[in-house]
């Protein structure tokens, strides 16, 4: 059921083969950009994530992502596709990794609506321990989740040891459920507009940007998974190892 499940939303979203299991084992050590991994910008340089076997999650390798003097600004595509404005825009899917924070550093993420990136559309954003975008002091194990159209939302987390991280897109009702460790931290409107008709509110997901948005940043990110349907840890390793590809 759940092969006929993911074969069809595929089929449904522009033959794009979205789904990702990548546990950073399989890179050289250094910048990538290959695979679902590229930039901001789409080139390959300073702005990607760089492979570290400093920590790791499982195996011996990671992602790290710096301070904001590094410049990075690094992207996993979720669709795996270069074509002009495509997004995901509609089903139930998951997404979920690993994140490691030191203490006294900080950490960031958004969703973007479209790909490739160009002028950007975000849906929202995730401050962990920094609650500004440039140098703002560090708040250990406190962060802020805000959405364009929504109010500023606390929650708390951990550092030094290895989070996950899940979020359950529904993308029908425009809304997320934001979780670490299994506990909810959000659940509510994603607030994402329509790419075409901005004043349509309709949910679109296309990638995730690990962006360095402080010189206080500092963090690893391993065991990426990305599936079609609401899903259990097992099940999300499960599903994302099917080869399944469009017709």
């Amino acid at each position: 059921m759940k092969k006929k499940l993911l074969f069809i939303s595929l089929f449904a979203f522009g033959a794009v083969n979205a789904q990702i299991t990548d546990d950073i084992e399989s890179y050289s050590l250094g910048p990538v950009h290959s695979g679902y991994w590229t930039s901001w910008s789409g080139s390959a340089g300073g702005e990607d994530g760089i492979v570290t076997n400093f920590r790791a999650s499982s195996g011996s390798q990671s992602i790290v992502i710096k301070e904001f003097s590094n410049g990075q600004d690094c992207i996993l595509d979720l669709l795996g596709s270069t074509q002009d404005s495509i997004s995901i825009s509609a089903g139930q899917w998951t997404l979920e990794f690993k994140m490691y924070i030191p203490s006294d550093s900080a950490a960031y993420y958004n969703f973007q609506e479209k790909m490739p990136i160009t002028t950007g559309s975000f849906g929202f954003e995730l401050f962990f321990g920094d609650t500004t975008t440039n140098n703002g002091g560090v708040t250990n194990t406190v962060g802020v989740m805000k959405a364009t159209g929504g109010s500023p939302v606390d929650f708390i987390y951990s550092n030094d040891t290895w989070m996950t991280i899940t979020h359950y897109f529904d993308l029908d009702n425009d809304s997320i459920n934001i979780l670490i460790d299994g506990t909810s931290i959000y659940n509510g409107p994603a607030y994402t507009n329509d790419a075409v008709n901005p004043s349509t509110v309709f949910g679109h997901l296309a990638a995730i940007d690990f962006f360095a948005a402080s010189n206080k940043n500092k963090y690893y990110i391993d065991d990426v998974n990305f599936s079609f349907g609401y899903l259990k840890v097992n099940e999300v390793e499960a599903t994302t190892q099917l080869s399944v590809y469009p017709n």
